[in-house]
Formats: structure tokens, sequence, C-alpha cells
């Protein structure tokens, strides 16, 4: 520590009292250093335009943006023509479909194939939880004194969950689920 290495200096140890002395060399180089950087800000910062005109907007019609933010749709901007267009006589013309075939609803995801944006089963499936009597068997167990590893492969579960169940027992002394954070969920 840096105490430490002062009372050796201070006691005439000579390698302590080359390092404190290389470390205080370092720090001047870093201040000086800083100090350039502070000197210089003033100057770069009056180099960077006001955001009203980088944006290209006045003041107030970003203020007032600002404040409408989350109120307003986003309109995408237009697509500029380019060569990556499609020509106008690519293919047969787009016709929209009667009004009578789209459901009042919107899409409906349930009839397109499955891919890689879907998947069949649910994105946000609960992790599976192992009832009481399983989790009470775990910590039987380790109290029997097996290790985590065994107990996982006879219960077949992992050892993750296994230790899980067992810091669980040992913080609040049950296995049972304890309450939860957060609003309960509806009926």
């Amino acid at each position: 520590s840096h105490q430490h290495l002062s009372k050796e200096s201070l006691a005439g140890n000579k390698p302590a009292n080359a390092v404190l002395h290389k470390v205080l060399n370092q720090l001047e180089e870093l201040l000086s250093d800083m100090k350039a950087d502070v000197t210089r800000l003033p100057a770069t910062l009056s180099r960077i335009p006001p955001i009203a005109a980088r944006l290209q907007m006045s003041e107030r019609s970003i203020l007032s943006r600002l404040a409408s933010k989350g109120t307003e749709t986003h309109v995408p901007p237009p697509i500029p023509p380019g060569p990556y267009a499609t020509p106008p006589n690519f293919g047969a013309p787009f016709t929209p479909a009667p009004s009578a075939a789209v459901p009042l609803g919107g899409a409906n995801y349930a009839q397109m194939p499955p891919g890689s944006f879907i998947s069949e089963a649910s994105a946000c499936l609960k992790t599976k939880e192992y009832d009481i009597l399983q989790r009470q068997r775990v910590v039987d167990l380790w109290k029997d004194g097996k290790s985590e590893g065994s107990i996982g492969q006879e219960l077949r579960m992992p050892k993750s969950t296994v230790h899980s169940i067992i810091v669980k027992y040992r913080l609040s002394n049950t296995v049972e689920n304890l309450p939860r954070n957060g609003r309960p969920k509806k009926p």
C-alpha cells in the first residue's frame, strides 16, 4: 500500500524511495496532461456547432418535439430512388386485398410459418419449477452428506438447480415458494 511505501521511504529504504519517486513523476506527468487537456477544452467546444444548427431545427421546434416525445407516431423517411429500387415494370402490379379479407384486428400472425423471428414454442416459457416434495428431497439428501452433483444425478436435475435449492434453503430455512415482489397477476 502507499502508506507502507511512504513509511519505508521515510525509514531510509532506498528501493522504496526509488519506487515512490517514480510514482510521483508519473502523477506529475498525468497532471500536466490533464491541465493541457483542460486548457484546450474551451477552444474545442467553441468549434462544435450548436445543436439547433446540427439538427437544422429551431430551438422551439426541438423543445416541442422533445415535449411531445411518445405521443406522436414515427413516420419513416421516404426511400430515395436509386439503383436498388424495384423498376416500375417489374412483375405484376400490386393489388390490395379486398377489405373483407383483412381482419379488423390487423394481421393474423398465427397463420405465418415459423421462421427465424417466430418460434413454434413460446419464447417466454417459464423455467421448470420443481415441486415442494422434490425440493425437500434435495435438502434431505444434502443433509445426509451427499454432494450437489450426486444429488443432481440421482434426482435427474441440473447441479445448478440443486445448488440453488440448497442456497435458498440455507437462507430462508424452507423449500416453499416465498412471496414475490411486484403486483400479483390478474386472476
